[in-house]
């Protein structure tokens, strides 16, 4: 499985790139523990999958439930950043590494923010979820949050978050992130999600977001 990794710039930008294009990122992240709380009635080891800069983790930290969370990231720098944001507490492990690297049935929880997107459906996306399926103990919650849609409803929802970006995000900047979302993302549909989670071994997921062109999704381990 290959997930594009972040340069040293790129990692230092990311925090601020995700607040400006995902206009409710924060309140989603911050959802998440209350959800996999409710769900997770078995160990309280969390795979936080594609940790990135490592804001899924503070929010986990910040809540008012215990988890043992492993981070991991094929990106070094990304980890580095994350690193130097993460309180350093016992709780927390971080790995440069991917899904099939760990642990068969380790977990109680799962998380996977904004990674989906970044695999094409060619085998990869449901290799990735196999792979989270294959490590996740029975009836463990995943969380997902991705892009999501056809082409045309996401060229129709990128009309609406464009609407939502703050003003001092030039036109220039706009157009190229346009661009790329819609040449370079590998988006799919809410259907095709769902497909994939069954065929790789979940249930079918629940919405618990919808923005734009961003979803939220949480299902279990069958």
């Amino acid at each position: 499985m290959s997930i594009s990794t972040f340069d040293s710039t790129r990692a230092q930008a990311y925090d601020q790139f995700i607040v400006n294009w995902f206009p409710d990122y924060q309140y989603v992240l911050d959802l998440i523990p209350r959800l996999l709380n409710t769900y997770c009635h078995q160990n309280r080891r969390i795979l936080v999958a594609g940790c990135g800069s490592g804001n899924d983790i503070i929010s986990l930290l910040n809540s008012d439930y215990h988890w043992d969370i492993t981070g991991i990231d094929p990106s070094k720098e990304m980890l580095n950043y994350a690193m130097n944001k993460i309180p350093a507490v016992n709780a927390v492990t971080l790995n440069q590494c991917t899904v099939e690297h760990l642990d068969l049935n380790a977990f109680g929880a799962a998380t996977s923010v904004l990674v989906l997107h970044l695999l094409p459906d060619d085998g990869a996306k449901l290799n990735y979820l196999n792979s989270l399926s294959d490590r996740l103990l029975q009836n463990a919650p995943l969380a997902i949050v991705d892009i999501f849609g056809s082409a045309n409803e996401l060229e129709s929802n990128l009309d609406c978050l464009v609407q939502k970006l703050p003003d001092y995000i030039s036109d220039d900047e706009v157009r190229e992130r346009v661009n790329r979302i819609i040449s370079q993302i590998h988006y799919i549909p809410e259907d095709r999600l769902n497909e994939l989670l069954l065929e790789s071994g979940f249930r079918p997921a629940l919405k618990f977001f919808n923005d734009t062109i961003y979803g939220g999704w949480i299902t279990r381990k069958i």
